[in-house]
């Protein structure tokens, strides 16, 4: 399985910027007195900003990591804010639905360590569905499952989706 996780802030981005880098930017002045004698001024004035992102980290197990068809296999999923001081908006997890497997519901299951976000389920069958896919759903109506944090995720915070599949 393959998972994305999208962040959607209140602006749009405009670069690349990476955490901790700091942007130096410097002015300088020139002048000139009557006869048109030029002077350069030789001194600089500074201003500086440290760039601070929200940094994401992800984990995915399969628990049991072999099974036999008709065996069930219990995923999950760990997105954390690695940033020791930015808080994480708009937080959406993707899972592309495996082949050859088949959704057990009810399965799912979230948790939340650091703050209080909600974990909203859902799942696309040609357009985003809430909640859970129905039992025994697979790759043919299901492409993707999908998550919700809202509103935030703090600095450090955690959150755990967990969800079953049966092997076909």
């Amino acid at each position: 399985m393959v998972v994305f996780v999208a962040l959607v802030g209140g602006g749009v981005a405009r670069g690349a910027t990476a955490d901790g880098v700091l942007i130096t930017n410097c002015v300088s002045a020139s002048f000139s007195l009557p006869g048109n004698f030029k002077f350069w001024v030789s001194y600089c004035a500074t201003g500086t900003v440290l760039v601070q992102n929200p940094c994401m980290q992800m984990t995915k197990y399969a628990m049991p990591a072999m099974q036999a068809v008709g065996g069930t296999v219990t995923y999950q999923v760990y997105v954390r804010n690695c940033s020791l001081t930015l808080t994480s908006y708009n937080v959406t997890v993707e899972d592309v639905f495996p082949a050859n497997m088949g959704y057990v519901n009810p399965s799912y299951l979230a948790v939340a360590w650091g703050g209080t976000p909600t974990v909203t389920p859902g799942y696309n069958n040609g357009a985003w569905v809430g909640g859970e896919p129905a039992n025994g759903s697979t790759s043919a109506t299901i492409n993707r499952l999908r998550w919700i944090v809202t509103p935030s995720m703090a600095p450090l915070a955690s959150v755990m989706v967990e969800f079953r599949m049966t092997v076909l």
